[in-house]
């Protein structure tokens, strides 16, 4: 299993159902393969109510921020969080290469991307309002590293579905 890092907001999409997709740069990870399941890193807080020197008697209580649970203590960023911490599992289900502008009206939806100004799949000038909505979200997570909507880079495009923790059985077995 391996992680996956998802905001906030694409987190809460992926709870409701509305995101099965999501790109990720060529070569700047290893590619996830298809059947492999992933967990899901997102911002999270321990709100375990023992006093530090008794943690060990304490057991693990989380708290997400998609969930927009209020949490006496600052939130903790997803690259920090733990195995242990995760409540959603991913498999992927296919595996394509494209190039970051070949997205679809279709792939938008799956992205999580809503069109706007009222306008729904299939009428006119829907297409161009979700892709400018992907491209400023995409930009906002990959401009800076240089993986500009503008320089179009090759992507991974990842379909996956949500699943149950896997047991540990399961886990080794995939392995």
């Amino acid at each position: 299993m391996k992680p996956i890092l998802f905001s906030t907001n694409m987190v809460r999409k992926i709870l409701k159902g509305e995101k099965t997709q999501t790109r990720r740069v060529i070569g700047v990870k290893k590619p996830y393969k298809v059947g492999e399941i992933l967990w899901v890193r997102e911002t999270w807080q321990n709100i375990c109510a023992c006093p530090e020197q008794y943690r060990c008697a304490c057991p693990e209580q989380y708290a997400y921020k998609a969930d927009g649970e209020f949490v006496p203590y600052s939130w903790k960023p997803s690259i920090y969080m733990p195995k242990a911490a995760a409540r959603i599992f991913l498999e992927v289900l296919s595996v394509d290469i494209e190039q970051l502008q070949d997205i679809t009206q279709e792939d938008c939806e799956a992205e999580g991307i809503p069109s706007t100004n009222g306008r729904k799949m299939g009428e006119p000038f829907w297409n161009a309002f979700c892709i400018s909505n992907f491209s400023t979200l995409w930009d906002s997570i990959n401009a800076k590293r240089g993986y500009s909507w503008n320089s179009n880079p090759r992507v991974y495009k990842y379909t996956f579905r949500v699943v149950d923790k896997p047991q540990e059985s399961e886990e080794k077995s995939r392995r």
